[in-house]
C-alpha cells in the first residue's frame, strides 16, 4: 500500500510540476522516505507510509491507506495514521479511526473531523475545526475556533482561539486544561 501512496504522491506533484512549469526536486532517502516538490507544492512520504501534502490554495485530494471518497465540500479520509492538512480556504470532511491524529495548518479553513481521534492539533490563523471526539488537542495560533463533541484534554497557546466542547472523555467531570497567551478560551457548551 506504501508503494501505491509513494506512486500516487509522485504523480500529483510531478503534474503540478508540469503545468506550472516550475523547478522542482525529487529525493529518496535510505529510510524509504520520498520527497517530491515544485515551487511551493509537494508531497512527502514518510517511510511508516504517512503523507503530507502542500499546495497552498488548492483542493488537494490523497488517496488513503483504507478509504478515500469525494464530496461536494472537500476529501473525506479514513485512517489510523497522521493525516496533515495544509493550505489556504480549504473546505474537507476527515474521518478518523481510533488512534489516528489530524494535524492542521493554514489560514481561513473549515474541518468537519469525524469519529475519534487520538490527537488533533491545529496552527495557524482563522482556523475552524469541529471534531466528533478526541483524547488530546492542540490549538496554537490566532484566531482559530474549534467544536468538540467529546474531548479529553486540551492545550491552547496564542491569541484569541476558541474551544468550545460538549463532554467529557472517560470518566472525569471536566477536560484537562491548558492555556497561555492573550484571550483565550476554552469552555462547555450550554
Amino acid at each position: 500500500m506504501v508503494k501505491s501512496i509513494r506512486t500516487a504522491a509522485f504523480l500529483v506533484v510531478l503534474g503540478l510540476g508540469a503545468t506550472a512549469g516550475a523547478q522542482g526536486g525529487i529525493q529518496v532517502g535510505s529510510n524509504g522516505e520520498v520527497k517530491v516538490g515544485t515551487g511551493s507544492s509537494g508531497v512527502q512520504v514518510g517511510s511508516g507510509g504517512d503523507v503530507s501534502v502542500r499546495s497552498p490554495g488548492a483542493q488537494i485530494e490523497v488517496d488513503a491507506p483504507r478509504e478515500s471518497s469525494r464530496r461536494s465540500e472537500g476529501t473525506s479520509r479514513k485512517t489510523g495514521a497522521q493525516v496533515h492538512l495544509s493550505g489556504t480556504g480549504q473546505k474537507q470532511n476527515v474521518t478518523c479511526e481510533d488512534g489516528g491524529e489530524v494535524k492542521i495548518e493554514g489560514t481561513s479553513n473549515e474541518y468537519v473531523i469525524e469519529g475519534r481521534c487520538a490527537r488533533v492539533s491545529v496552527e495557524g490563523t482563522d482556523n475552524t475545526v469541529s471534531v466528533n471526539t478526541v483524547d488530546q488537542v492542540t490549538v496554537e495560533g490566532t484566531d482559530n475556533k474549534m467544536r468538540v463533541n467529546a474531548l479529553g484534554q486540551v492545550t491552547v497557546e496564542g491569541t484569541s482561539n476558541e474551544v468550545i466542547w460538549k463532554r467529557t472523555v472517560g470518566a472525569a467531570r471536566k477536560p484537562k486544561v491548558s492555556t497561555e497567551g492573550v484571550d483565550n478560551k476554552v469552555y462547555q457548551a450550554r
